[in-house]
């Protein structure tokens, strides 16, 4: 799985460094009206004086005529014991739902 982070919030900060990713992917180039796309922007990193790590991703996708634009805040404590270590993550999502700007092929009447 490659964004760990979109999933689950205790990842934030796991990988004992800053941590950037992105993401860009289009199907069906040439095939349909509306293509589908997806952009992801990701940014995690640990915070050692408090044992915490943060994160904050930004995802945009566009599917047929419904756009989906959703911001991720992602928080997480970890507790180090003589086994390994223990995190515990919340997440505060802003996911608003808006159609496109296009008008529907068909409406009935």
């Amino acid at each position: 799985m490659y964004n760990k982070l979109l999933f689950n919030p205790a990842y934030a900060g796991s990988k004992d460094a800053v941590e950037f990713n992105g993401l860009y992917r289009a199907q069906y180039l040439g095939i349909a009206d509306k293509t589908t796309q997806t952009e992801y922007l990701g940014f995690n990193m640990p915070i050692y004086a408090i044992s915490s790590g943060v994160g904050l991703t930004a995802t945009n996708d566009n599917i047929g005529y419904l756009r989906t634009t959703a911001v991720n805040l992602d928080y997480d404590y970890r507790k180090k014991f003589s086994f390994g270590s223990v995190a515990v993550g919340v997440k505060y999502r802003f996911h608003p739902v808006q159609p496109a700007g296009c008008i529907a092929p068909y409406t009935h009447r």
